[in-house]
């Protein structure tokens, strides 16, 4: 399957691929074949969009620039990777809540660098304004996704401390 960036109308690397499995959709056979679970969210497929636009609206910025880009750079892999990180962890866990607080926060910071990079004209505007639409998409599934972490950790409190209820009446 052939995949073409939103951004540049090009055919995106093979990394930034999905693996054959997923594509397909084979229940169960991503891992096996060397996907992962968060390959087939489709906040990760815009993470992976994020960045490799980020990459390819900063390539043409001034030499003096180098540290905006460096940043542009960083902040869009930390969004694909924390968000990949805490997709692999439990359901309503602490700490997946905070790798997505994590990743949205580094969408944010990607955002202000392209609106930096507006601000001076380091590139052409249709450009950063699609990059920008990406890192708004990104945000806005991000936000989807704290939200049913925080959803699911409300049910497991409720769990308990409906079990712990049962519990202490028993043992009237």
């Amino acid at each position: 399957m052939n995949k073409t960036c939103l951004l540049t109308n090009r055919s995106l690397p093979v990394a930034c691929r999905e693996p054959a499995a997923l594509a397909e959709g084979q229940p169960g056979e991503g891992r096996e074949k060397g996907g992962f679970h968060v390959e087939r969210l489709d906040a990760y497929k815009v993470a992976r969009e994020v960045l490799v636009a980020s990459v390819e609206v900063s390539k043409g910025w001034p030499q003096g620039w180098s540290d905006l880009r460096d940043q542009l750079k960083r902040a869009a892999s930390s969004a694909m990777l924390n968000l990949a990180e805490g997709a692999g962890l439990a359901r309503g866990s602490k700490a997946k809540a905070r790798h997505f607080q994590i990743a949205l926060g580094s969408a944010g910071e990607v955002a202000a660098a392209l609106d930096a990079a507006a601000a001076l004209g380091l590139s052409p505007a249709p450009q950063l304004e699609e990059t920008r639409r990406l890192c708004c998409r990104l945000g806005a599934l991000l936000g989807g996704l704290l939200r049913s972490v925080s959803r699911q950790q409300m049910a497991s409190r409720r769990s308990s401390s409906s079990r712990a209820g049962a519990a202490s009446a028993s043992g009237r």
